[in-house]
């Protein structure tokens, strides 16, 4: 009777102890999923910004480059009318 006692206990021992090994396996599993899941939460994330850094700084890119044609091209107005000014003067002169 006592082996069999002894055997019941052992039984149950396993038995809890093959259930507690399940349950940790479980929660490692779960565990390495969330860490995984945060993981590629980030570099979701981190790719969103990259983006959104970049198409700042090529919007501001843009936005130099199109006030650097707009003054270079103010420039060359002056220029210009500055010849044809200088043109017309020296036509009167010559008309003179």
């Amino acid at each position: 009777m006592e082996r069999r006692m002894d055997a019941a206990l052992q039984q149950i021992e396993q038995e809890a102890s093959l259930r507690t090994d399940r349950h940790i396996q479980v929660m490692r599993e779960n565990m390495h999923k969330y860490v995984e899941d945060r993981f590629q939460e980030a570099i979701r994330g981190s790719d969103d910004n990259a983006l959104a850094l970049v198409r700042g700084e090529l919007k501001i890119r843009r936005a130099d480059h199109h006030d650097s044609i707009a003054r270079s091209e103010a420039r060359v107005v002056e220029l210009v009318r500055g010849i044809l000014e200088k043109y017309d003067s020296a036509t009167r002169v010559r008309q003179e």
